[in-house]
């Protein structure tokens, strides 16, 4: 939903999609944008060539990696 958009209009649609869905919700976003939307990941999933190639609590990778979750995706798809 952020490719295009400008810096505000992302900070926007973020918000939107944050203030739109309460707890107890799921909303899947695909983007190769991650450091946008970095701030309001609970969970990941990253899929390589059709293969489930890391999924996790997005806070518990973040540790257990000792990186952004956008360092944790370059990482994995470096060769992609």
């Amino acid at each position: 939903p952020l490719n295009g958009a400008d810096g505000l209009s992302r900070d926007v649609i973020i918000d939107l999609i944050t203030r739109s869905y309460g707890e107890n919700n799921t909303i899947i976003i695909s983007t190769h944008l991650v450091n946008e939307i970095e701030k309001i990941l609970d969970s990941v999933i990253f899929l390589k060539d059709g293969n489930l190639e890391l999924f996790g609590n997005a806070e518990e990778l973040r540790i257990s990696h000792e990186k952004s979750i956008e360092g944790i995706y370059k990482e994995v798809y470096k060769n992609a």
